[in-house]
């Protein structure tokens, strides 16, 4: 192990012909562990970092212990449905899938509220999705979309996000009833394939911190040109479901 002195100049960096000599701190951009100050060890290319299998790009300050959350084990902790233009007063809050195809799309929400406190910090978040008998085997893609509306499961429509008030955009489409750019993407292209997607950290951060701002996700079309059905919770499974790391 080199000396502090030894250390330090390795942060040694010419400006402007003089040096700029900063002192390390925890959370110092790294290489080697001989560059970080103290006891504190080089992980993820940060001093002090902790590993994260799940998300390998986040830190998580040095000693600290990752909680791991599934939510959707329990078909009470999640809400799922479609919308449909060829049907805009229907509710499909019964039916055994959701679709996503043009003027169909699949609404999911999770019950975070239950499983995590609001002071916790998020680590990482993964969607895990199935799908059912219908598929884009040419690979085509959908979109995940953030809903800024709430629903009820068992009263939503394409017109309707509950039985007295309207969508602001029927469909809940982006870019009024959900964020304009999706929070992602992925390739429904296999019946029965299982399809893991990493979730942007400061979304669910959002919902963890203020529950009442979780209105969960919206999926629609994005590239795909075939109708593609999502298992739901009223399925034999496996549903939906929602793995968050967090702190």
């Amino acid at each position: 192990m080199r000396s502090g002195a030894m250390r330090a100049a390795l942060f040694a960096v010419s400006i402007a012909g003089g040096c700029y000599n900063p002192t390390p701190v925890p959370l110092t951009p790294c290489d080697t562990t001989d560059q970080c100050p103290g006891t504190l060890e080089c992980i993820d290319h940060r001093c002090g970092g902790t590993p994260n299998d799940a998300a390998p790009d986040a830190f998580v300050p040095d000693g600290t212990m990752l909680a791991h959350v599934v939510i959707g084990t329990s078909a009470g902790d999640v809400r799922d449905t479609e919308l449909a233009d060829y049907d805009p007063s229907k509710n499909f809050a019964s039916d055994n899938h959701t679709s996503v195809d043009s003027g169909e799309s699949s609404l999911i929400w999770f019950d975070i509220e239950a499983h995590i406190p609001t002071t916790k910090t998020v680590s990482s978040a993964t969607l895990t999705v199935t799908v059912a008998d219908e598929a884009d085997e040419a690979g085509g893609t959908v979109e995940i979309h953030r809903l800024k509306e709430s629903w009820v499961e068992t009263e939503v429509t394409w017109i309707s996000r509950n039985a007295q008030i309207g969508w602001l955009a029927a469909g809940a489409l982006p870019p009024m009833s959900s964020d304009a750019t999706p929070m992602a993407t992925f390739r429904p292209d296999g019946i029965g394939k299982t399809i893991d997607i990493s979730l942007p950290v400061a979304v669910v951060q959002g919902w963890v911190t203020m529950p009442g701002s979780n209105h969960g996700i919206i999926i629609v079309r994005g590239t795909s040109q075939e109708h593609v059905h999502l298992n739901s919770h009223d399925s034999a499974g496996p549903w939906s479901k929602l793995t968050i790391d967090y702190y």
